[in-house]
């Protein structure tokens, strides 16, 4: 096949109904923002509909690293005393880092413009603990999780924590840190797919969290395993999946979710992609719009080249009907397995808050499709 353009029209903008089939709810696929530890990406991140995350609380014990890579701590009189949890999945410090911390992270979500947002899950996985080491270095980490766990945060805002990593409640640490929850994987804890035994902490493993693995996933959603105890009435968690990348297989994995035994919590994917690729990506699945391919034109063929300026966002202003509502015309620029480059030609909406995008540039009118296709032009 020659050049194509991927096509993606949201049926918010064109009322396009996809009529999609499967006991499970393809409504309810959604998404968590993983491993994002820049707290400055943030609010660009629930403008556009973010409601789940994954931060990486890492350890540091040595107060001086944490002192000589976060100076202002010092000046705010936080104590360093044992050391200091950064927000990172794989931290180096050496000298001034930008890390964030956890006492950014409660800050941040004690401030007015997130109350806003409403309902927020963040799950806080642990790195670099000493859990039940009985050791210095264990009590100095002991001290600072349950100092962030001890924390309020005066917002109006419902935010539910969920524990991984290093906390998860086992061994000396099962009844510490109520009522927090905690993920579960696969490959620990093999009992708590079916039992909630409190002697072991197992009923605080709440949240199915495994890895993209299409063979243990696909054993989970038949009909007699049916994701063990995490489908069973009152277990209001989506199953989650992380990190995935290609469009293919976020299909196998929604497909497996759509074709299995309805959850009404719903599946998530822990994805390190842009929210608006995700939705992309899942647009024919979800039913949030159609993706599909069409062919180029003749006056299209040959004309995509090196000199393009990509991406474009062109704002075509509020919606007549819903004037909360702002639409835009993306254009981007990909290259196919053969090597030949695509186009990618994308309707965009956005609500609320989010629509203060619409204030970055004079809207213009959305020209026809086939003056949007001449790329070759400004």
């Amino acid at each position: 096949m020659a050049k194509a353009v991927r096509l993606f029209l949201a049926y918010s903008v064109l009322g396009l109904a996809i009529r999609l089939t499967g006991a499970g709810n393809p409504s309810s696929i959604s998404y968590q923002i993983h491993s994002n530890n820049d707290l400055g990406a943030w609010k660009s991140l629930l403008q556009k509909g973010a409601r789940q995350f994954k931060v990486d609380p890492h350890y540091v014990a040595d107060p001086l690293i944490c002192a000589a890579a976060r100076p202002d701590l010092v000046t705010r009189g936080v104590d360093l005393t044992y050391g200091c949890l950064v927000l990172g999945h794989d931290v180096q410090m050496s000298g001034t880092t930008p890390y964030n911390t956890t006492d950014d992270l409660l800050s941040f979500l004690a401030s007015d413009e997130i109350a806003v947002y409403g309902d927020l899950t963040i799950a806080t996985c642990f790195k670099s603990g000493h859990p039940c080491s009985n050791t210095p270095l264990g009590d100095s980490w002991n001290t600072l999780v349950d100092n962030f766990f001890a924390t309020s945060i005066d917002t109006t805002a419902t935010i539910t924590w969920v524990l991984d990593g290093d906390a998860k409640p086992r061994d000396c640490n099962t009844d510490r840190w109520q009522p927090w929850n905690s993920t579960w994987i696969n490959s620990e804890d093999e009992g708590a797919l079916w039992s909630n035994d409190p002697n072991k902490g197992w009923n605080r493993f709440t949240v199915l969290n495994n890895e993209e693995d299409l063979a243990n996933w696909t054993w989970l959603a038949s009909p007699t395993v049916n994701y063990g105890k995490f489908s069973a009435e009152g277990m209001d968690q989506a199953y989650q999946m992380w990190e995935p990348d290609s469009q293919e297989t976020f299909h196998q994995y929604a497909d497996l979710f759509i074709d299995g035994i309805d959850h009404e919590a719903g599946f998530h994917f822990a994805i390190n992609i842009d929210i608006a690729m995700f939705e992309t990506y899942l647009a024919n699945k979800t039913g949030d719009g159609w993706n599909t391919l069409i062919q180029p034109t003749a006056q299209f063929d040959g004309q995509l080249g090196s000199s393009l300026d990509f991406p474009r966002l062109v704002s075509l202003g509020s919606n007549e009907q819903e004037p909360t509502t702002t639409e835009f015309v993306l254009l981007t620029q990909a290259t196919s397995t053969d090597g030949s480059p695509l186009a990618y030609y994308t309707i965009l909406t956005s609500r609320g808050r989010a629509s203060s995008i619409d204030a970055a540039s004079t809207p213009r009118a959305l020209p026809n499709a086939t003056a949007l296709l001449d790329l070759s032009t400004g």
